[in-house]
């Protein structure tokens, strides 16, 4: 079988299965995907979705955006074209911040306090779609399996997002020297 794949052929099933990295991914297409369709009535995509319900649980409606970068472990530019977005719909007011003028505070607006009840059932049918047959136990152990994986993968990775984006702002457009 591993003769067909490495001779440009397709991977079987089998293959496949053994390459966490690849289910990882499928799922997190899917999942966003069936996140973004089930929030349509409500104009929310799924990174939107995830930075409201950031506000709402761990922030008490209000936050720098440096907080919810780290949060979500994204750039800058992620976070603040999520909010611009989020802005425009009237979910959310950003201003500079009183106490630092570099910093900007993130609000949730009486719409989106409106809308957070119907935010949390779809969470909770989400959640409740992912783990539909599992047992409780086995549950905690996918939790903790999923939660090593992400520290591995942290450890693994030298560089913040903000440094990535950066890398990747001066690879896209190089400094030129003279000669």
């Amino acid at each position: 079988m591993k003769e067909n794949a490495k001779k440009g052929g397709a991977e079987t099933p089998c293959e496949r299965r053994k390459d966490v990295g690849v289910y990882l991914k499928k799922i997190t297409e899917r999942l966003q995907a069936y996140a973004d369709k089930k929030g349509f009535d409500h104009d929310v995509t799924y990174a939107q979705g995830k930075v409201l319900f950031f506000l709402h649980t761990h922030a008490g409606g209000e936050c720098s955006m440096k907080e919810i970068e780290t949060y979500l472990d994204v750039s800058h530019a992620t976070v603040s074209g999520i909010i611009s977005r989020l802005a425009e719909k009237g979910y959310v007011s950003c201003e500079k911040s009183k106490t630092d003028s570099r910093a900007k505070t993130v609000r949730l607006t009486e719409k989106e306090y409106a809308s957070f009840d119907e935010m949390k059932r779809r969470r909770a049918e989400l959640e409740t779609m992912l783990l539909k047959g599992f047992s409780e136990a086995e549950k905690e152990t996918m939790r903790k399996n999923l939660e090593r994986i992400y520290n591995n993968v942290r450890e693994a990775t030298d560089e913040s997002p903000r440094e990535s984006a950066a890398k990747a702002q001066e690879n896209a457009n190089p400094v030129k020297t003279k000669q």
